[in-house]
């Protein structure tokens, strides 16, 4: 089993009243050859905005919220099933133990308000390694 990191940048621009994310991954490794069965997954959000709230889901579609992984506000998380984190009040790690079955193929959700009210939504598609 491999420990992979993947790295998930959120920043906010403004530009004349709209609002764009950035996002990038950063570990190259990880893209090209995907997790395999029982690879411990890391995902780290980094929090560009005073955030009231962030919700993690894993879901086939992009930006389904419908069930969550992960709800925090800005002092704690509440999680549902074998999902660990760390919180601060600029990043949100994710850890998790990637199951082939439960997980190829699915994106891993975030959803960031920030006090404006806005949602800054970014997702990692958890792409499954060729054996």
């Amino acid at each position: 089993m491999a420990d992979f990191k993947v790295y998930v940048n959120v920043s906010l621009v403004k530009l004349r009243y709209i609002l764009l994310v950035v996002a990038s991954i950063t570990n190259s490794n990880n893209e090209t050859k995907g997790f395999c069965d029982q690879d411990q997954v890391t995902l780290t959000l980094t929090i560009d905005c005073d955030f009231t709230r962030i919700t993690v889901s894993i879901h086939n579609v992009k930006a389904d919220f419908s069930t969550f992984t992960l709800q925090c506000d800005q002092l704690t998380c509440y999680s549902i099933g074998p999902i660990t984190y760390r919180l601060t009040n600029e990043s949100l790690e994710v850890f998790f133990q990637f199951r082939h079955r439960e997980h190829a193929g699915k994106y891993v959700n975030f959803k960031t308000t920030c006090h404006n009210q806005t949602d800054v939504i970014d997702q990692v598609f958890l792409k499954p390694c060729r054996t």
